[in-house]
């Protein structure tokens, strides 16, 4: 990474995370670092019960003209240990409402080690001279956490934050996003993505709590789910690159992602597993 790229991922981690991010950086790219404490997160049992609640996604319907990936990514080779996060401390003011809920989303493996939380997008796709349609995506204060975690958005939507906890929060976000507010129980308030890019969101009542945003220019994007999959339909015919983004495989400010060239072809559908190769420690 440039010196740039290194000081704002210095401040993004420094922000969100108090330096416990930062470290588990270090570890994972820096082959001297020390491995350390606690491995990926498995994936949690209440993950499939979001399926049986119809929380799942809703694709749009296949345009004959266009093509489509489906795909699921995993990680190839043993994962990485990360510093383990330092959790609720003792003193916080909700500690007997939030400590039940506290979990490391960092990097959350299900089965055959697919990879919950992966940005797949284009890393060559021109922007449309027709902008992207604005939708409203929502990021939830729930059980003390951010849900989702990651959140993909074009630009020009909405980011709809609800809080649906018992408890008081504040929602702040960094970098292409900026705001800071207070939100009590069973509020919300909207803010819209005006640039692309990432922005960090922190609960300063709670700073373990953080999620990510990933701002993109056009609709061609999909966040993987908890068995890894993904899809982005309606893509024009053409060959691309498609790019990884991973909190922790690979961070949004380092420059060497794991891509893919794709060729899409009108009225197919490309099926594919997408590998990320995991760090050497």
């Amino acid at each position: 990474m440039t010196r740039k790229q290194h000081f704002f991922f210095f401040l993004a981690t420094t922000l969100v995370l108090g330096g416990a991010a930062f470290f588990s950086f270090l570890d994972l790219h820096n082959p001297g670092g020390c491995g350390c404490i606690s491995t990926a997160s498995a994936l949690e049992a209440g993950d499939d019960a979001k399926k049986k609640a119809g929380t799942e996604k809703k694709y749009p319907e296949a345009d004959p003209e266009k093509g489509h990936i489906e795909g699921i990514v995993v990680l190839k080779g043993p994962a990485p240990k990360l510093e383990a996060l330092p959790g609720v401390p003792p003193n916080n003011r909700d500690k007997a409402v939030c400590a039940a809920h506290f979990k490391d989303e960092r990097l959350v493996l299900g089965k055959d080690n697919a990879i919950r939380d992966v940005v797949l997008t284009f890393s060559d796709m021109k922007k449309s001279r027709k902008r992207p349609k604005a939708r409203t995506v929502k990021l939830n204060n729930k059980g003390c956490l951010f849900e989702p975690h990651i959140v993909a958005m074009s630009v020009g939507s909405t980011l709809e934050v609800v809080n649906s906890d018992t408890v008081l929060h504040n929602t702040r976000a960094v970098l292409e996003m900026n705001f800071n507010r207070a939100i009590g129980s069973g509020q919300s308030f909207k803010e819209r993505a005006r640039k692309e890019g990432f922005a960090l969101v922190q609960c300063d009542f709670h700073p373990w709590m953080n999620a990510q945003v990933h701002i993109l220019p056009n609709e061609y994007f999909d966040v993987s789910d908890t068995g890894g999959k993904f899809k982005i339909m309606n893509i024009p015919p053409g060959t691309y690159t498609l790019e990884a983004r991973h909190e922790v495989l690979a961070p949004f400010f380092v420059e060497k992602k794991p891509r893919k060239k794709v060729t899409i072809k009108k009225g197919e559908t490309l099926k594919l597993t997408f590998e990320i190769e995991a760090p050497k420690e």
